[in-house]
This record gives structure tokens, sequence and C-alpha cells, in this order.
């Protein structure tokens, strides 16, 4: 069926809400834009074809509105040649995840991303019924959706129902693994976020996605066995999320690293709570295009090795470890670096000065250490710092003149 013309288009949200959408926010607001009478083409958050002058592309996310009975009511009839559609973090749907969007045959993006405030759930219909025939589907974003009653079934109903997947963050949706077989005919998959679900396991079949360039799994509960071989594969990985899985400590952070070094487009790393302890590798330098490192909240302990010069790190965080010594002096040469993060470790001595100059470090933290010694005064600070915090150390004096007036700063 043929959708409405241009001015047929503005009637979807003056519709009379029904009795079957109980878990919508009454509509008790507007969108300021979203006036009666106007050409809801350039509404905000309205996108249309220009051709056509349907409606194609519906952004609501974290607009706060309560529009949602009024809205949403006729999805798949006013809305069927939508493509993109978001409604993430928005409050306009609480509850049950309406059985009307699966109508929108025609979506390519979908984001029902939401907060625990306004908690939804996908169980009639489950994620099964939801996307079976939304096979367009190149984006799919359910974060914090509950997700629970799709059991382990819910790596089976996505392979099945949207093989082209290119985009796919299921963040905290109560998942429970194995993942299925089948989730290897996800063969575009070039972002995947399962962050903070129970998987236990990443399968070895995760090597086979060849366009993979986004591997989030923090907080999966990842075992001791942990198939490091699954990223020799992965040559086209650019972020690595695995922070938060304490029995990856089973393998050691060198053996982790060395698995990496295939990877010569890996720019961000997270391992943050993994419960390592050994001494801090010199391997953490050998991923050459590395830009954000983040080792933070593990029991690392010893000197930190000399940064190389040819480093590329410009967000290195090493915070709450046991990181000894003096701070290495290779540090104040990493003109790179926009944020160093050294607090709640056994760091002693003074600090070198020359840490505040340079010149594209916007924050700075050194708390709660045993640092000690006077600050010295000069004037050649960068001028790009905007945080520094030195509190919970030994130290005297005033930090040195900083031309930025946003700076705010902690020393006692």
């Amino acid at each position: 069926m043929p959708g409405p013309s241009r001015p047929q288009k503005k009637s979807f949200i003056m519709l009379n809400a029904s009795t079957d959408i109980d878990y919508y926010f009454p509509a008790t607001t507007s969108l300021p834009h979203w006036l009666p009478g106007t050409d809801c083409c350039g509404w905000e958050g309205v996108s249309c074809d220009e051709a056509s002058d349907l409606v194609v592309s519906l952004d609501l996310s974290e607009s706060f509105n309560q529009l949602s009975a009024v809205l949403l009511f006729g999805f798949g009839k006013k809305l069927a040649n939508l493509t993109h559609l978001n409604l993430s973090y928005s409050g306009l749907l609480v509850g049950q995840v309406p059985i009307s969007i699966s109508r929108l045959t025609k979506l390519i993006s979908l984001d029902l991303s939401t907060y625990d405030i306004y908690p939804l759930k996908l169980e009639k219909p489950d994620l099964g019924t939801l996307i079976g025939d939304l096979s367009h589907l190149k984006e799919l974003y359910l974060d914090e959706v509950d997700i629970s009653s799709s059991t382990t079934e819910w790596s089976q109903a996505i392979s099945h129902s949207v093989p082209g997947l290119e985009a796919l963050s299921l963040i905290d949706c109560s998942l429970s693994g194995p993942i299925d077989s089948s989730f290897s005919k996800l063969q575009n998959l070039s972002i995947l976020h399962l962050d903070s679900n129970s998987l236990s396991q990443v399968p070895e079949f995760f090597a086979k996605f060849p366009s993979l360039s986004v591997l989030s799994l923090s907080g999966c509960g990842l075992e001791e066995f942990f198939p490091t071989r699954v990223f020799e594969e992965l040559l086209n990985l650019k972020t690595l999320d695995l922070s938060y899985n304490p029995m990856l400590a089973r393998v050691s952070l060198g053996s982790l690293l060395n698995s990496l070094l295939k990877l010569k487009s890996l720019t961000s790393l997270k391992l943050a709570g993994c419960n390592f302890s050994e001494p801090i590798p010199r391997s953490i330098w050998n991923l050459s295009e590395l830009v954000n490192l983040n080792l933070a909240d593990n029991h690392l302990f010893g000197d930190l090795p000399p940064m190389p010069a040819s480093s590329k790190i410009s967000i290195l965080d090493l915070s709450y470890n046991n990181v000894t010594g003096l701070i290495s002096s290779t540090l104040s040469s990493a003109r790179q670096l926009v944020s160093l993060d050294l607090a709640g470790n056994s760091l002693i001595g003074s600090i070198p000065m020359s840490l505040f100059t340079l010149p594209q470090l916007e924050k700075l933290y050194l708390a709660d250490n045993k640092l000690s010694g006077q600050l010295q005064e000069f004037k050649n600070a960068s001028s790009t710092l905007q945080y520094v915090d030195l509190s919970g150390n030994n130290l005297r004096g005033k930090l040195p003149k900083i031309t930025s007036q946003s700076l705010c700063s902690r020393v006692t």
C-alpha cells in the first residue's frame, strides 16, 4: 500500500491513542517545532524522501517528550516507509516493545536503547517476532532492553532474521550464553557490543567475522578459557574492550597482548578490571597504532616501562594498580598525550614539571600516590590543561600558572 503524501504525513501526530498501548506515557507535551498545519518534513528529527515526500527517518533520541501514545499509534500504516527509527533514551516507550514496530519492514536502522528508569522488554513480542520481517536491517541497537525471555535463542533469532546486520548493540539485555554457532552467518558485522551480559565464553567463530572493527564484551563473565587465537584473524579490528572480566587473569596480560600484535589497525584497547597481577609488560607499547590504552583497576605492579618516542597513545589509564617507582621521564616527551591517569598507585618522588608543558594534555590525574616535593612556579604551562588532580600526595606549593580559564585543579 503506498505511503501517505506530504499533506497526510502530519496527521499521524494527531491520531487518537488506543487502549492497547498501556505501557506508554500519555501525550502531554510536544516537540517545539511539531506544530499542526506545518510541513512535517521540516520538523526536528524528521527526514523525508526528496522524490516521494514520504517520511523515511524518525529520530527522537533523548527527546524526553511524552508524545508516544499519540505518535506511535499506527506504526506500519502511516510510517510504513520508514528506513530509520531512533527512539533511544527518549522515555517514549516503557514496558513492552509494541509489536507494531515489527511491521516497519523497510527499516534499515532501529534503535530502541533505553535507561533502566524507562524499562523496556521484549516478551510478547519476543526478539524473534520483532525482527522476523525486518530483513533489511543493517543496524540494531537495543541497549538495556530486557530480552531475557528469548533465553539462549536470541543469537539464533538474529542470525535467521537479519543476516545482513553490520552493527549490533545489545548492552545489558539480560542475555545468556552460549552464543549459537548460527551467529557466524553475520559475515557483514562491523560493530558488536554485547557488554554486561552472561556470555561466559567467546566463540572461536568470532575469528571469522572479516569486517569486524569494534568488539566490546566488557562485564560478560568471560571464563579462564579464552581463545586468544581469535584475534589473529580479526585484522580489521580497531576497538577491543574486554574490561571487567576478572577470570581473564588466568590468561596473562603479556600473552594476551602478544596475541594482538598482528592487529595493525587496533587503536583502542580496554582491559580494566580483569584482575591481572603481574609486572607491567614492556609489550604494552608494542601495538604501534594504539591511541587509547586502559589497564585501570588491575593489580599490575612494578615500574612503568619507558614509553617509546614513536608511541601514538593519547589516552593512557593505569589508575588503581600498584605501579611503583618514579614517574617515567619518557612521559614528559609524550607530546601526543591528551589524558594521563596514574591515580591510585604507589608512585614516589617528585612530579616532572615538564608534564605540565605537554602541548596536547587536557587531563592529568596523579591523585592518591606517594608523590612528594615542592611544586615549582613557571610560566610556560600548557594552555590545553582542563583538569589536574594531585590530591592525596605529600606535595607542597601551588600549581604552575595556567592560562586556561577553565582549569579545575586539586592539590590537597
